[in-house]
């Protein structure tokens, strides 16, 4: 009896040779939020760079003098209506997506460049080293934001690459603390040891074995990074210091409809529905990641 119940009974037990990312994509599978946020990103991302710009007439800059403010549903040509100066609010969405999203996914990749390499050397090596280095994170992080984008603005004009840069140059601060501090807990483990003990260099162990290690981290907080810098893009572009004219983003397009909203609130709700739905899914897919990576969970 207890022969014949023992195959049901393996089948019950979990896979324990998935490894730690083979566990910790099963887990982000079950997570419904997160599968939610993978398919509207998904669909997003394939109709703002594949299917919407084929979907629409008219080109994002092309100004239609005779329709001025055609509101959603009028006009078959105009899907979702056009703005003060007749240009397709669809085309200008799609236009502004893909700039915001390009925006995200290149500030969170600047930050997450310099951010990894600089924590994860402080806080491996340690000692002066990184007492220095963590003190000029100091002084960086007592420098305001805006006074120092409006400096590189000054200095290089309004450049569409220059928020990149700006952006990427100041976002970076917090993954370094966050790595230094994880690099710091694995600098004494016994693997690290080993690793010594079989003379391999300092740089030969950070590459591979420190960040690595570090990869759960990381991906976790690329994915917070992206709608944070897609949020300070708009934040800028409010102002008046982000994506110039002809270039549009859906922060510039939010600013636009803010203005108009009492004459023609579409101009705000479709873009500013957009946005923050973009930013829900990805914030719901870093939860859903750091679930999924948590040691607890392992």
């Amino acid at each position: 009896m207890n022969e014949m119940n023992a195959p049901a009974a393996s089948k019950k037990q979990p896979n324990t040779n998935l490894g730690l990312y083979g566990g910790a994509w099963l887990r982000l599978r079950e997570n419904r939020w997160a599968r939610w946020a993978v398919w509207v990103l998904a669909i997003l991302l394939l109709l703002l760079f594949a299917v919407g710009p084929l979907l629409s007439p008219y080109a994002p800059d092309h100004a239609d003098w005779d329709h001025i403010l055609v509101r959603p549903g009028l006009m078959a040509s105009h899907y979702l209506g056009t703005d003060v100066i007749g240009r397709d609010l669809f085309a200008r969405i799609m236009q502004g997506g893909r700039i915001s999203l390009m925006v995200g996914f290149a500030g969170a990749l600047v930050s997450l460049l310099i951010g990894v390499c600089y924590g994860a050397i402080a806080g491996f090596v340690g000692g002066r080293l990184d007492m220095f280095m963590m003190r000029l994170v100091d002084l960086l992080y007592a420098l305001p934001f805006m006074f120092f984008v409006i400096l590189l603005m000054v200095f290089f004009g309004r450049s569409f690459l220059l928020i990149f840069v700006a952006i990427g140059a100041i976002n970076w601060l917090d993954m370094a603390r966050i790595v230094r501090g994880q690099a710091m807990s694995l600098r004494n483990l016994a693997f690290i040891e080993a690793a010594r003990v079989y003379g391999q260099s300092t740089i030969g162990i950070l590459v591979r074995h420190v960040v690595p290690n570090l990869l759960g981290v990381v991906l976790v907080y690329a994915t917070m990074t992206i709608p944070q810098v897609m949020m300070i893009e708009a934040f800028l572009s409010f102002l008046g210091l982000g994506v110039q004219e002809p270039l549009t983003s859906w922060g510039t397009l939010i600013k636009e409809g803010a203005d108009l909203m009492e004459v023609a609130p579409y101009l705000l709700i479709f873009p500013g529905g957009c946005f923050a739905l973009t930013v829900l899914c990805f914030n719901m897919l870093g939860d859903g990641l750091r679930d999924a990576l948590d040691p607890k969970e392992r």
